[in-house]
């Protein structure tokens, strides 16, 4: 259901309360069937950043990029992967440097973070964009700081919630109630993903609609606004979870419970003019291009040939997908 009509004529409520790209989300885009029908209420988001442990940085003698002045950078995490990797006398890594987690919702920002996409649009694409130069350069660096530099691992063994990676970079809002409950005691900080032409997250959206064929619309419309707005702050303290709400965000780090100081990062997240909203495309396109994702980044395929690969498949299952749709 619209919720334009709603909204327009409830003093309690106004678009402009949430944060812009909240509410860029909550619409159909223009090139799709009622194109621009705004469909839910905003909620909350998911926003996934970097985490530091200090513990780990101070023990090599080094600062971490939370610390810095500066927007750090795919170099810096290169220069700092390199000096916090342990690689023992029989070759084999004992202490990886970074977690870095390639699945099919986390390899993407690297993707966008070079100044490309993937694909033609967000949103239900039509065109691969696979053979791009972007593409290419984001895959090429996550292979080889996998395969050649080898600081870099996905799993358990560099699992940045336990204390066994100095870098994470799938760290979210979660992290800080993860930490007490697990009884960690070293020091953490978060900031952004590393800078190429970006730097920016990929924030995931959630909200409340309303069935488009309710017979009891006003009620519906109350149950939705009072989940969303009026019991936000109540949700934000016992979730942690990141408000759509541009009042409960400005309160999140004073509200959330035992939030560190440095869940003040989560807010900036989300309001960076370089993150961007979470891609919708089918399922079956997803996991077939994520198994060329994996044999790339896995080192089974050299980039240039996975990705010529990848396009020539998925151009063909989207054509055939769109076929006869104008």
């Amino acid at each position: 259901m619209d919720l334009d009509p709603l909204v327009s004529v409830d003093p309690t409520v106004s678009w402009s309360y949430f944060i812009p790209v909240s509410v860029e989300g909550a619409a159909i885009p223009f090139d799709e069937p009622n194109g621009g029908m705004r469909w839910i209420l905003p909620d909350s988001f998911q926003v996934i950043g970097a985490g530091f442990n200090h513990d780990k940085f101070s023990a090599a003698g080094l600062v971490p990029p939370s610390m810095w002045n500066r927007q750090w950078t795919w170099n810096d995490l290169v220069d700092l992967g390199r000096k916090l990797v342990r690689i023992g006398a029989d070759g084999r890594v004992e202490q990886y440097a970074a977690q870095v987690v390639t699945t099919w919702s986390r390899w993407p920002v690297w993707v966008h973070n070079a100044g490309g996409w993937y694909f033609d649009r967000l949103i239900n694409p039509r065109e691969s964009r696979l053979n791009t130069a972007p593409v290419t350069q984001a895959l090429q660096f996550l292979q080889d700081i996998f395969q050649k530099d080898r600081f870099a691992h996905s799993g358990s063994v560099a699992d940045f919630r336990s204390g066994k990676a100095p870098i994470g970079l799938a760290v979210g809002p979660s992290h800080t109630a993860l930490h007490i409950s697990m009884g960690n005691t070293w020091e953490y900080s978060f900031g952004p993903n590393p800078a190429l032409v970006n730097g920016g997250s990929e924030l995931s959206i959630f909200g409340r609609s309303i069935g488009a064929t309710t017979k009891h619309v006003n009620e519906a419309w109350r149950w939705i606004k009072y989940l969303t707005v009026e019991t936000v702050v109540d949700n934000m303290r016992m979730t942690s979870a990141l408000p759509a709400l541009i009042a409960a965000a400005q309160k999140y780090q004073e509200t959330v419970a035992n939030a560190s100081p440095w869940d003040r990062v989560w807010p900036e997240l989300l309001q960076r003019q370089d993150s961007y909203l979470r891609p919708v495309y089918s399922v079956e396109i997803r996991d077939t291009l994520q198994q060329y994702i994996n044999a790339i980044v896995s080192g089974q395929k050299p980039v240039g040939i996975g990705l010529a690969e990848a396009h020539e498949q998925i151009s063909a299952m989207l054509k055939e997908k769109w076929s006869g749709v104008k």
